[in-house]
């Protein structure tokens, strides 16, 4: 079977394109580094020099692929965030145990939603006085896509609600921070009298455990640490912070209006035509990833091999589906399909009708044609092979009536049927 063929097959990109995505990847990688790191200056002097090599070397070509995926999908390596300088070693803390036992949002039984209303109603009656409590949400229409923040904050009978469309194209997580980080803003530059202890609770464990947790954030690092240097802030002022889980989608009355705040941020944000957006490592990935898919179903498209299987899946970015009995007969199906499989030893001992829409011999077997010369006292096939004695009255027989539409021959030897190429 030919390379190609099983390449689709198993849904393995060609080597030369896995290559390409992992050299943007690492593109988007040193672009986002700090400045001082070495390969850093040398990709910055690199861009700056005018010498045949420049796009010849695999530097140069790593930036025209990655010029390739912008014209394919509007995403450019060089509005990848910055990374932010690590300051120091810090120790990863280990999540609250009801975390997990209330399940998440899409698994939880009605049981851990009554316990988790119960749990979060108790934590409210026992906050101490002069305590605000808010509840934040975000809402993403796609993941990437329009998201929206959204928040309700309570101080003693009043209360203040928050809806911010975020970006046109963004993700759930940066919603869920930019909610925490707009009720952050909102506590430090106005005057809430009174005010010692802001408790805000969120559905976002992620969220939570980025930014008290010390977890680890490949993107939004410069949304992450305004969050924590406000945070900072406001304790220096003596204010006391917690910001703590709340089960999302159980009938927890903040959660639902953050919510519902959210969605609508949402919807604004996508009815927007132009927003600031943060191209994150995610971002590049996905995006190099269509990029050189589109690449392999073009090639896939206009190669001249494997056209018999094309007939049969011609978009090379669909995975075959293993959707029958057994992997056995997934193999059988796919050899059949693709022309290439083990009875093709037995398409020489009959004469095949040529298929008129197959052209070459990537597009099929060649058939053999059978003939007797004179004076000779067997057949041979185009391929120089003597015909055995006992399948030439066969092939004489039935033969000439083989159809390329008949999946299988029959007769009425002890012969065992065999499958048409």
């Amino acid at each position: 079977m030919c390379l190609e063929v099983l390449q689709i097959i198993g849904g393995v990109l060609p080597l030369e394109l896995r290559r390409e995505e992992i050299a943007i990847r690492e593109l988007a990688k040193i672009t986002s580094s700090f400045t001082t790191v070495p390969i850093k200056k040398k990709l910055e002097n690199w861009k700056t020099e005018s010498n045949p090599e420049t796009y010849i070397s695999p530097i140069g070509k790593m930036i025209l692929q990655a010029d390739d995926m912008k014209k394919e999908t509007s995403i450019e390596v060089n509005n990848i965030e910055q990374q932010y300088e690590c300051r120091g070693m810090c120790a990863i803390r280990r999540a609250p145990e009801y975390w997990t036992t209330l399940g998440s949002s899409k698994t939880r039984t009605s049981e851990q939603a009554i316990e988790g209303q119960r749990l979060i109603k108790q934590q409210l009656e026992e906050l101490p006085p002069n305590t605000t409590v808010a509840f934040t949400d975000g809402s993403c229409m796609g993941n990437p896509g329009p998201c929206g923040a959204g928040a309700i904050i309570y101080n003693n009978e009043e209360e203040e609600t928050i809806q911010y469309p975020v970006s046109n194209r963004g993700s759930i997580l940066l919603a869920e921070l930019v909610a925490i980080k707009l009720v952050l803003e909102k506590i430090d530059n106005y005057n809430y009298r009174n005010v010692k202890q802001l408790n805000i609770y969120s559905d976002s464990q992620s969220a939570i455990g980025i930014i008290t947790l010390n977890w680890k954030s490949e993107n939004y690092h410069k949304t992450i640490q305004e969050i924590k240097n406000r945070k900072i802030k406001l304790e220096q002022k003596g204010f006391s912070i917690n910001i703590i889980w709340t089960p999302g989608h159980s009938d927890i009355e903040g959660n639902e209006q953050a919510d519902r705040l959210a969605k609508a941020a949402a919807k604004e944000a996508d009815n927007r035509e132009e927003m600031s957006s943060i191209t994150t490592k995610q971002d590049i990935k996905q995006a190099a990833r269509t990029s050189v898919i589109k690449k392999w179903k073009t090639q896939w498209e206009s190669s001249e091999v494997g056209r018999r299987f094309f007939n049969h899946h011609p978009d090379a970015s669909k995975r075959i589906k293993l959707d029958f009995p057994s992997k056995k007969h997934f193999n059988i199906l796919n050899s059949l399909r693709s022309g290439y499989s083990k009875l093709h030893y037995s398409s020489d001992l009959l004469q095949f009708k040529e298929n008129p829409n197959m052209k070459g011999h990537q597009k099929g077997y060649p058939r053999p044609e059978w003939k007797k010369e004179q004076g000779a006292s067997e057949y041979r096939s185009t391929f120089g092979k003597p015909a055995r004695p006992q399948y030439v009255q066969e092939f004489k027989n039935v033969g000439s009536k083989i159809d390329s539409h008949n999946p299988l021959v029959t007769s009425n030897s002890n012969r065992p049927a065999v499958a048409s190429h």
